[in-house]
């Protein structure tokens, strides 16, 4: 009886630990989509002075 309250309490704090991952990459994937075209026309412009195009 009690191994099966340990492995539901063990299960539960797995959920919550794999919830947390989940929102953390959520958020990073949203904050990688806002700067990743600032980025991008970023390194075309240093691309462009190194090669001294106009």
């Amino acid at each position: 009886m009690w191994r099966s309250f340990a492995l539901h309490g063990v299960l539960l704090n797995f959920l919550q630990i794999l919830k947390f991952m989940s929102e953390h990459i959520t958020a990073l994937n949203l904050v990688l989509n806002e700067v990743r075209p600032k980025f991008s026309s970023l390194l075309r412009r240093v691309s462009k002075i190194l090669k001294f195009e106009e």
